[in-house]
């Protein structure tokens, strides 16, 4: 299953939106990176489900937090892809959080977005 290479970097810049919206308490943009009916989930949890839900994780959040996201590994073909990576949360400048994302994303009018979110910290 090869992803075409602009489809690739629409993906890393999806990301790079993503968490640049939260760190920067953009909650509308945060939610934007996700379909309407988009969800996202932390392991155990039950998720959130829809924009305006989403949205408002962000408007909850003031922590100065850094999300840095890497080894993304993307596959899938046409308007469906899954991804998998790395997540580090940055706070005063020390990692405070580690984990993973599973994802599946959607081509949407030619946009790629997050369908499900699901994050899962290292022990």
């Amino acid at each position: 299953m090869t992803v075409p290479a602009d489809d690739i970097v629409a993906i890393q810049q999806l990301v790079a939106r993503y968490n640049h919206a939260i760190d920067g308490g953009d909650a509308e943009g945060w939610g934007n990176c996700f379909t309407p009916e988009g969800s996202f989930q932390i392991s155990g949890r039950e998720p959130t489900v829809g924009r305006e839900a989403l949205a408002e994780i962000v408007r909850r959040r003031a922590d100065g937090a850094r999300h840095v996201t890497t080894n993304m590994l993307i596959e899938g073909d046409g308007n469906a892809a899954t991804m998998r990576a790395y997540l580090e949360v940055l706070r005063a400048r020390e990692v405070s959080v580690t984990g993973s994302y599973t994802d599946t994303l959607v081509k949407v009018d030619g946009q790629w977005l997050f369908e499900h979110r699901l994050f899962t910290g290292d022990d």
